[in-house]
This record gives structure tokens, C-alpha cells and sequence, in this order.
């Protein structure tokens, strides 16, 4: 069991998209939420590796290894946290206007 929670804390350390969107124009995010609505809808699992260390990480090459050796099942789980994020950040920046 310990080693699962390392596991977990790894992800919370790599994926780190509220770090990186608060930066970013409101253009760019909604951008970035519709290409992982696509790349999920037409999931492969590189390309989402890749997808999703790319634009959500600023650790971007352990992100990509640490996803690598993640099952499919959690790096989908993964891309379905980044959209929370995403849509709670649009929701937020839209209250704020």
C-alpha cells in the first residue's frame, strides 16, 4: 500500500497544470481543452503521454517517464483530472469577468 501512495504523490508532483495555466491567455486554455477532449476521444497512448507532459507539466521528461510506466486506465485517469482543471480555470476566469 505504501508504495502506491508514492506512486500518487509522484503524479501530484509532475502534473502540475494549475501551476502553468493561471499564465496562460484564456484562449490558449480553452485550445488546450479541446485537443485533450480529441486526443482522449481518439486515445493512443503515446500521443497522450506526450499531450499531456508536454502542456501540463513543467517537469515535462519525468512526467513522460513516470507516465510511461503507468497503465492506460491511469493515464486516462490522469487527462480527466487536467480537464477538472481546465474547466474549473475557464469557470473561474469567466466569474471573474
Amino acid at each position: 500500500m505504501e508504495n502506491k501512495s508514492r506512486c500518487d504523490n509522484l503524479m501530484e508532483f509532475v502534473l502540475d497544470p494549475d501551476v502553468l495555466l493561471p499564465e496562460m491567455p484564456t484562449e490558449k486554455v480553452r485550445v488546450l481543452l479541446v485537443e485533450l477532449d480529441m486526443i482522449m476521444e481518439d486515445y493512443g497512448r503515446e500521443m497522450a503521454i506526450m499531450y499531456i507532459s508536454s502542456n501540463y507539466s513543467s517537469k515535462k521528461h519525468l512526467c513522460s517517464t513516470i507516465l510511461r510506466g503507468k497503465h492506460d486506465h491511469e493515464i486516462k485517469a490522469a487527462a480527466a483530472e487536467v480537464r477538472v482543471v481546465l474547466v474549473n480555470e475557464l469557470a473561474r476566469r469567466k466569474g471573474a469577468v
